[in-house]
């Protein structure tokens, strides 16, 4: 049965409505904080790493070819995996829409899978989500069919919390230094925070209407996306900061780069853009037909981001030049979002593969640290 575009467009802040595009069948969907990414400065919990590959000269990945990628098909039929985090157990865990479902995949290509409770609606009714490694090592997630805010253990312990307001459809996560999770709210107009107890509290934004992607930056502040042209600031005691862009556009993800500064993605104006803690803001094109989506810091600190349209994995130096396109082996897969692995490679989801990828860099020696 063929998805409604309002019902494929939901899972993407209104993406396909803007592009044109026709949404594929839910029923054929086959297999994307800290945010979207790696994070950057002095408040990494004790689970997260540093990934750094050691090069032997400057000129970044060679050229790939498609033994570069591993494809791991996800168990379940219809997992449209979404959003993807290395957890406390330095597995990669991701969260699957449509079969309600946490998934966990280790280095090794070794799945399980964890089923949510029933949210009691159709399976093309159910919406993508998102997930975060808390202050608790435990891992954080969104329930948006149930306007709930979802724990699990690496011992598969789960509890879940109620939104305090009906719809309100909590999106993006991002462990923030006040020892508690904020959230952003894709369905309203807040951002939000749960502390590991369950108390949730909520801040109305100034002027946008919702907001998606979360990140902790440099500044002990979280830094989130408004998707109609604006980038939005929330210090922990909830004074909220916004930033106007430029230039029209659909901000999706964003993550702290290596420069403390904030990059973001904008799928609509096939831009890549920057800001800084003190709100300045410049942006750099990426090709035309990209819709860039994910972002994260590669091992090599250049900017990764997802081609949403164009089926790749890209590259992006910190100058703002796209130095490398790696197609995906599967057509029309729909890359979502990645981050860098404990393996030092790019693990990424195939939205409409029902596939977990990981690309490999290079064969030669790789550096991992523990800050």
């Amino acid at each position: 049965m063929q998805a409604s575009k309002s019902i494929w467009c939901s899972a993407l802040a209104l993406l396909c409505a803007c592009q044109g595009t026709d949404p594929p069948p839910i029923g054929q969907l086959r297999a994307g904080e800290h945010g979207a990414g790696k994070d950057s400065g002095e408040h990494r919990g004790r689970h997260r790493h540093r990934h750094r590959l050691a090069c032997d000269d400057d000129r970044g990945p060679p050229s790939c070819t498609h033994d570069c990628f591993t494809e791991y098909p996800v168990p379940s039929a219809t997992a449209v995996p979404h959003g993807i985090i290395v957890g406390p157990d330095d597995a990669l865990w991701f969260h699957e829409g449509p079969s309600n479902q946490l998934g966990r995949i280790t280095t090794e290509g070794d799945f399980t899978e964890f089923p949510l409770p029933d949210p009691g609606m159709p399976v093309d009714k159910r919406t993508q989500g998102f997930l975060t490694v808390g202050p608790d090592n435990a891992i954080w997630f969104t329930e948006q069919p149930v306007n709930r805010i979802g724990r699990i253990t690496t011992n598969s312990d789960l509890s879940d919390f109620p939104l305090p307001r009906a719809n309100t459809a909590a999106f993006g996560f991002a462990a923030g230094s006040d020892g508690a999770v904020w959230f952003t709210e894709s369905n309203a107009a807040f951002a939000g925070r749960i502390t590991i107890d369950g108390e949730i509290t909520e801040y109305a934004l100034p002027t946008a209407k919702t907001s998606v992607g979360i990140v902790l930056g440099p500044d002990d502040a979280l830094w989130f996306t408004e998707p109609r042209h604006q980038i939005g600031r929330i210090t922990t005691d909830g004074n909220i900061s916004e930033y106007p862009l430029s230039w029209p556009g659909l901000v999706l993800r964003l993550v702290v780069g290596p420069d403390d500064a904030l990059w973001f993605t904008d799928a609509t104006a096939d831009k890549i853009g920057r800001i800084t803690t003190d709100g300045a803001i410049t942006s750099f094109p990426v090709p035309t037909g990209t819709s860039p989506v994910g972002i994260a810091v590669g091992p090599d600190d250049a900017l990764w981001f997802t081609g949403f349209k164009s089926n790749e994995i890209l590259r992006m130096s910190l100058d703002g030049v796209v130095t490398d396109r790696f197609p995906v082996p599967t057509t029309k897969s729909v890359p979502y979002h990645l981050i860098t692995g404990p393996d030092c490679a790019i693990w990424f989801t195939e939205h409409s593969a029902d596939k977990i990828g990981r690309l490999k860099l290079h064969d030669r020696e790789r550096e991992h640290e523990h800050d």
